[in-house]
């Protein structure tokens, strides 16, 4: 996204107030800037995002120097809302995180009813809870070392669902994408790819936020989802590059205190023929929990372990510390925590250790 796409943004967030207010229409803050028209059928919120961090890692591997330094991992801008009614709805992010630009979420969801709906553009795939819960709910500043090596992410396609992440009961999603793991550029080669998520949420629980912020009595979601990501669609595009990835989710809240967790299997393609040549490939795990003090502390720590099931027999542990400070919510907050990561191989094994802290302010 060019600057000049930003000013064209920046410009409409200003006049849009304007031009509401001589439809009759209203301007009002609740979780994030809204523009609405009389009667709803059309709404814009905007709501933004930045974590600025200071991050120190080191490495007892040869040749390699501790690095220490300020950054900006998150720089979120969305706009979110409703046109021509509420059937149609629509969600647009951009992240300049990282000192690069690019599209996050660029989707339109069909409300057919409140039980299904169609999805299409470039979203998060309905895969593992910990992934789809938003980088500014988290307990940690980033994912479990499960997240990436299983693909999680997202994806372009379509997608049937019945508004998944938004309420109680049975959550359900289906979708078709691009495949070939975290898939959002053009290219010539589709690996059809189709996930499917089942799940249930107990009533009152923000299943997709992790702390306690609510309290109240005890509340959990679980669920099971699954990917088939096959080979390429024309025989020259065939990589051998499918895979099979399944997991089980859930999370449980209580009275200020909250765990999650996840168990992850995948079978990977080595050959040319997709089906007969599936093989155990890895299998990962993690858990964390953290208790809410006073409305205020949040502590928490986590495990996470991946497997190899190939050969290499390689393994990665993952244990990581975190104290949060609430100022407001999840909104702004400021986060401490420390990292031992140690990947083996056979005999041999490699320790890196971090330190990081982070302001996330978010409106």
């Amino acid at each position: 996204m060019s600057h000049h796409s930003l000013s064209a943004i920046l410009l409409a967030a200003v006049l849009i107030p304007g031009a509401a207010h001589a439809d009759d229409g209203s301007v009002y803050y609740k979780k994030g800037f809204v523009i609405e028209t009389d009667g709803g059928d059309n709404k814009l919120k905007i709501t933004s995002r930045i974590q600025s961090r200071l991050d120190y890692a080191d490495s007892d591997a040869d040749d390699v120097d501790p690095t220490l330094a300020f950054y900006n991992p998150r720089v979120r801008l969305k706009l979110a809302g409703n046109v021509f009614g509420d059937d149609w709805k629509y969600t647009f992010e951009a992240d300049w995180g990282k000192g690069g630009t690019g599209l996050k979420d660029y989707r339109v969801d069909y409300v057919f009813n409140d039980k299904l709906m169609l999805r299409v553009g470039q979203y998060k795939k309905p895969f593992y809870r910990q992934q789809m819960t938003s980088s500014g709910k988290m307990e940690f500043m980033e994912r479990a070392i499960t997240d990436k090596a299983f693909g999680a992410g997202r994806d372009i396609g379509v997608m049937l669902h019945n508004g998944i992440t938004k309420g109680d009961g049975v959550e359900w999603a289906v979708m078709l994408g691009n495949g070939s793991k975290d898939n959002t550029t053009v290219g010539e080669v589709m690996h059809p790819l189709v996930v499917g998520r089942l799940g249930w949420n107990s009533e009152g629980l923000k299943a997709y936020s992790e702390m306690d912020l609510e309290g109240g009595a005890a509340r959990f979601g679980i669920a099971a989802n699954a990917i088939i990501d096959g080979p390429g669609v024309f025989e020259a595009a065939d990589t051998n590059e499918g895979d099979v990835r399944a997991g089980a989710d859930w999370i449980v809240k209580a009275n200020g205190f909250a765990h999650s967790g996840g168990v992850l299997y995948s079978m990977a393609q080595t050959g040319e023929d997709y089906l007969s040549t599936l093989e155990a490939d890895q299998f990962g795990a993690f858990l964390q929990a953290s208790y809410v003090v006073d409305g205020k502390f949040g502590p928490a720590v986590r495990y996470g372990r991946l497997q190899a099931l190939d050969d290499s027999e390689a393994s990665t542990n993952e244990y990581v510390g975190s104290l949060t400070y609430i100022f407001q919510g999840h909104n702004t907050k400021w986060q401490l925590d420390g990292s031992i990561i140690d990947n083996i191989v056979g005999d041999e094994s490699v320790r890196t250790t971090g330190a990081r802290t982070q302001l996330q302010f978010a409106f």
